[in-house]
């Protein structure tokens, strides 16, 4: 295993601090990482201990958070968590060299063979106790065939078994009976009720949270809010298919396939997509109210702190307002118009409208009249408590404030020239 992988599972106590600490910003000294390092200041995190004393649930905490970030990029996000995954596991030589000598390899369980019965002519049903180093103890039933391949089966703890062979001895019925008995159970249930992706998705969630709560218990509760405020199936196969949130998860997945264990990812590749149903902007009705991570949806990005999207396959862009204790100064002139802010750029580009974010260029080529086949809907709120409103679809009109703003109008109130 990775030193990076052992440090990353272990408990703040074994994390070893600097002799001298060192200042964050010493290390994070290339440009590119300015918010980044301000994010960190943020959560008082500035110097290489402040990181290290971070107990494992809180350090993916914050690892989470990173992907939100106005203005830092897919790119610029990756390589920056894989810089504080290396500051925090930095150590010096001799320590590293310390902490492998004295990781004790993991026992193998020890196992007492019962017996095996035949099923068919090349499988048997194999029964062993197995004795873990932890004191736990199962009875553990499974399908081998001839030529030794283990396959499917279920292990009992100890003091279940009796409770599990009372239920056996009750049953009356021949085996082969029994087997179709489950076989067509099994069937009319799968027709009757077939578990969407979300359902088995939070299922899967709640054991790991049970069996990784220590570790991961805080991100996992996150990634559960996510996903129930997804509201299709479609949409939660767009939100599993983002790799800065992958990149995030990759330690904490490594953990579960280590323990034999489904990721959420696992489950949507095995799930079947064929008609699957993903959100999209027409079926809002205006007024309706849209959390955030559906709007992320349909804008086909899960950055959730930023105001403007451009959907590139839909050809739509989406406009996030906050008209009180927002960022910016969004303002409503009446309940037909509204000012609304830019995305951050220089003076300079501000003057000669020579923008560099993606979405401003769409506004100025609407209003300049370069760009007719953009559609531009607005979602706004009056406080960060809320959800955002469904205004529908608006059009650029004019900058305003040094071109800082747009006047927005609702497109039925607009004479199309």
């Amino acid at each position: 295993m990775e030193l990076k992988s052992l440090i990353n599972q272990m408990g703040t106590n074994n994390v070893e601090l600097d002799e001298k600490e060192i200042n964050i910003s010493s290390i994070l000294n290339e440009k590119k990482y300015d918010l980044l390092e301000e994010y960190l200041f943020d959560n008082n995190i500035k110097t290489t201990n402040d990181l290290k004393k971070l107990s494992l649930s809180d350090y993916n905490k914050l690892k989470m958070g990173i992907p939100s970030l106005t203005g830092v990029g897919e790119e610029k996000t990756t390589l920056f968590i894989k810089k504080i995954d290396y500051i925090r596991m930095t150590k010096n030589s001799s320590y590293s060299q310390r902490l492998l000598q004295e990781m004790k390899p993991q026992k193998n369980p020890q196992v007492q063979h019962i017996g095996k019965i035949r099923s068919s002519a090349n499988v048997f049903i194999e029964l062993n106790f197995i004795k873990y180093e932890n004191g736990n103890e199962y009875l553990d039933i499974r399908k081998v065939k001839s030529d030794g391949t283990r396959g499917k089966g279920i292990s009992i703890k100890k003091e279940l078994v009796g409770n599990f062979i009372d239920i056996v001895k009750n049953i009356n019925y021949s085996d082969t009976m029994i087997c179709n008995n489950i076989t067509e159970t099994k069937k009319i249930s799968d027709n009757n009720k077939k578990k969407s992706l979300k359902e088995m998705i939070l299922d899967n969630e709640k054991q790991l949270n049970y069996r990784f709560y220590n570790e991961y218990g805080q991100s996992i509760n996150l990634f559960i809010q996510k996903i129930k405020s997804l509201p299709n199936d479609g949409d939660i196969v767009k939100f599993l298919n983002n790799q800065s949130i992958l990149d995030i998860k990759k330690e904490q997945y490594k953990l579960i396939h280590n323990n034999g264990l489904k990721t959420a990812v696992d489950i949507m590749n095995e799930y079947d997509k064929t008609n699957i149903k993903y959100t999209n902007i027409n079926d809002l009705k205006i007024g309706s109210l849209v959390n955030t991570m559906t709007i992320c949806a349909i804008a086909n990005n899960f950055n959730q702190m930023m105001g403007m999207y451009y959907n590139k396959k839909d050809d739509i862009l989406i406009l996030k307002g906050q008209t009180t204790e927002g960022e910016y100064d969004d303002k409503w002139l009446n309940n037909k118009k509204i000012i609304y802010f830019l995305q951050n750029e220089s003076e300079e580009k501000y003057k000669y409208l020579e923008f560099v974010h993606k979405p401003n260029q769409i506004c100025r080529d609407i209003i300049l009249g370069y760009n007719k086949h953009t559609k531009v809907y607005l979602f706004e709120r009056s406080s960060k408590k809320e959800d955002y409103k469904y205004c529908g679809e608006f059009i650029p009109i004019e900058f305003q404030n040094s071109n800082k703003c747009i006047l927005l109008q609702e497109k039925n109130e607009c004479v199309v020239l």
